[in-house]
């Protein structure tokens, strides 16, 4: 996962006055591999994720869950629009 990408992407919405602002990523992008991995699934940039999530600008989604659903039904009980480039399936 590209962070610097989402880092990107949620300074855009704030430069442009969104001042409520969640993104979502799955848990284990945002967790440090023990010891040397190849995994595909961790971030390439984990301190800016954990700079982000301690600005409450990211949550993680529960890792073995549907973190489709998760978003959806946080959507919902926030009165929230969702801009994703997922398919939600």
């Amino acid at each position: 996962m590209h962070a610097q990408g989402l880092v990107k992407c949620v300074e855009w919405f704030i430069k442009h006055g969104y001042t409520r602002l969640v993104a979502f990523v799955p848990a284990p992008y945002s967790q440090e591999p023990a010891g040397i991995s190849l995994r595909k699934n961790v971030a390439d940039d984990i301190p800016a994720l954990a700079e982000l999530e301690a600005r409450g600008l990211v949550h993680l989604t529960p890792s073995q869950g549907d973190d489709d659903a998760f978003i959806i039904q946080y959507a919902f009980d926030n009165d929230g629009y969702i801009v994703s480039n997922d398919n939600y399936r």
